[in-house]
């Protein structure tokens, strides 16, 4: 994990499970706490994608008074599905947080425990 970007941090931790090696709770960790920095960003950029889905919206209401089309027209746009892939990338980053601490904790459980 020297490259320490968002992609190139998932990209590692995802090359680690694909693996299937035992891997210490303390790289997991190390690449959680960077992802969660790094995630502010990613979210920033959502709620950039989200402003302009909604000035979309309100630029195609002016014209158009049937919400269903003005849907149908903003879903199928590379915006709308631009701000879905960052929902997903922040919503896998978020899960792979979780995943990490989980992973610690049971790592030092069970090195307390002396199994």
């Amino acid at each position: 994990m020297e490259n320490h970007t968002f992609e190139s941090i998932t990209q590692s931790m995802r090359e680690l499970a694909s693996r299937k090696e035992v891997v210490s709770p303390e790289i997991w960790m190390r690449g959680a706490v960077r992802l969660n920095i790094l995630l502010e960003a990613e979210v920033e950029k959502l709620i950039e994608f989200e402003f302009n889905l909604a000035k979309m919206r309100k630029d195609l209401m002016a014209v158009n008074d049937k919400v269903s089309a003005v849907k149908m027209m903003v879903e199928a746009s590379e915006e709308y599905k631009q701000a879905r892939l960052q929902k997903a990338k922040i919503d896998n980053a978020r899960e792979s947080i979780l995943m990490a601490k989980k992973y610690a904790t049971l790592a030092s459980d069970q090195m307390r425990s002396g199994l």
